[in-house]
């Protein structure tokens, strides 16, 4: 059966540019290079060759924009001086897809539903763990299969706690054992919604709002919305 791999370009484009020798080209190319060939070794070590490859990077523009400004806001700074290098050599010499309007995780998160449950996604980003996937961490070596149950626990708990690193302000207070105790006993979707919006204080419009900017998009031009009662 042949498997999907979906590997997240961007963590490796930056993973080389901080790497030890991240300020030399030929520094970034061993890096980049490395990374790619230690995935490859990964999975075929797992499933064997019949495997398609396929990176992905972000490109221009972002639909969660539309809907926050302030959006990675905290993302500030200047981007170290090889990042455009690598991105570009990735480009050249892997099998990669550039997405514009729309970040690379959604691309990814898109690819993975039309191929579940043969996709693979590599990435060390915790919010792939909203999408039904075998999702592999190459930092730590690690294989988590997901269905899509826990995915959606998973994308409700993030809607409570929200994400500091994107911006995402959750709902007050709400860490990760919170949350957990917020949701423990839902059997549906929709009671998962119903309790983020108590805890929310009602707020439909914010609660809505973060999800948009979390949720991983699963079809082209998807926009997220809560479940209807």
């Amino acid at each position: 059966m042949t498997r999907y791999v979906l590997i997240d370009a961007d963590t490796i484009a930056y993973r080389a540019v901080f790497s030890q020798d991240g300020n030399t080209i030929g520094g970034v190319v061993e890096k980049v290079e490395q990374l790619f060939n230690r995935i490859t070794d990964a999975v075929q070590g797992r499933y064997g060759s019949d495997c398609v490859f396929k990176a992905y990077l972000t490109g221009s523009g972002n639909f969660r924009k539309d809907f926050a400004q302030d959006y990675k806001a905290n993302r500030v700074g200047e981007k170290p001086v090889l990042l455009s290098f690598a991105r570009d050599y990735i480009l050249e010499n892997y099998d990669t897809t550039l997405t514009e309007g729309e970040e690379a995780d959604d691309a990814i998160a898109i690819a993975a539903t039309k191929h579940y449950p043969k996709a693979i996604i590599v990435s060390i980003d915790k919010d792939f763990r909203q999408v039904p996937c075998e999702l592999y961490n190459p930092n730590r070596d690690d294989w988590e299969r997901i269905d899509y149950w826990n995915g959606l626990r998973f994308f409700y708990k993030q809607l409570l706690v929200g994400d500091n690193v994107d911006n995402i302000k959750g709902v007050w207070k709400v860490g990760p054992v919170k949350a957990d105790k917020i949701l423990d006993g839902s059997t549906t979707e929709l009671e998962m919604w119903q309790r983020c919006l108590e805890a929310y204080e009602g707020d439909r419009d914010r609660a809505v709002m973060n999800g948009r900017l979390l949720w991983l998009r699963r079809q082209e031009g998807q926009i997220w919305e809560p479940p209807k009662s």
